[in-house]
């Protein structure tokens, strides 16, 4: 998921013309189109780890069930959060390259 993520970023900072990028980075509107991406690969990195404690808490037989169902709950959510998040991110770097073509078109 991470390299779906990354891919998506890479795709993303290459439709930026050259000569924008500096203007982007001095007005903070770079921060604004690139936290999407850091938002996805925290929400990644949170289900990675939301997992790892779920197979763990398994593994050692620990017996509150209330706290794997909590966790398990929560993994759940975050994990389609995060399926939904990286479609949508996906959707804005093809909106970010039809955006480019008309511009390129003119």
């Amino acid at each position: 998921m991470f390299g779906i993520v990354i891919a998506a970023l890479t795709i993303t900072i290459s439709l930026f013309s050259e000569a924008l990028l500096p203007k982007m980075l001095n007005t903070k509107l770079l921060h604004k189109y690139l936290f999407p991406f850091w938002k996805a690969v925290v929400l990644w990195a949170i289900n990675i780890i939301l997992s790892i404690f779920l197979t763990t808490f398994t593994l050692l037989k620990f017996n509150k069930f209330f706290l794997i169902e909590s966790l398990l709950f929560l993994e759940l959510f975050i994990f389609f959060y995060a399926v939904f998040y990286t479609i949508k991110l996906t959707g804005l770097v093809v909106q970010l390259a039809l955006q480019k073509a008309q511009i390129i078109e003119k």
